[in-house]
This record gives structure tokens, sequence and C-alpha cells, in this order.
């Protein structure tokens, strides 16, 4: 269980596809065979100012990467024009 930040969330219930996580390197792996959703620990997240979040783009390994709703990459468009599963 993940004690309780000082600031941001801890957030629960994320899976990634078509990768493995190793806990211990806290790293993406490759996929254990015939496995395609892995779920992730806990994580923290909080909000950065945006001249933060380009500064740690260009720190090597990270990773941008899109968090879909469900398992399904898909949506339908929403009034905003946003997807609304994305």
């Amino acid at each position: 269980e993940a004690t309780s930040p000082e600031d941001g969330q801890n957030v629960h219930g994320l899976f990634i596809q078509g990768c493995g996580w190793t806990v211990s390197g806290r790293q993406m792996k490759e996929s254990a065979k015939g496995v395609l959703f892995v779920e992730l620990p806990v994580i923290w997240m909080r909000v950065i100012p945006s001249a933060e979040l380009e500064d740690l783009k260009r720190q090597p390994g990270r990773y941008l990467c899109p968090l879909y709703k469900t398992s399904l990459r898909k949506g339908t468009l929403s009034t905003t024009g946003h997807s609304t599963n994305f």
C-alpha cells in the first residue's frame, strides 16, 4: 500500500500493453510470452509547470505515451474535438 504524498496523487489500476514492468528497476521490459496487459504498480503523479515538462522531456530514459480509459484504442470525438477515450 502506498503512503499519501504531500502533493500530487497516487494512481492505481493502470495497465501497460505489449511490454512488461520491472518493479525493482522501475522500467519497462520485454513482455512475457502470451501476456498482453500488465498491471502497473501505484504511480505518483503531480501537476508540473509546462516549462518543467519541457526540461523533463529532454532527459534520457523518458518515455511519453498516451493514456487510454479502456483497453480499446478508440473513442468518439466529443464536442470539444477530443477523444472520449484519451
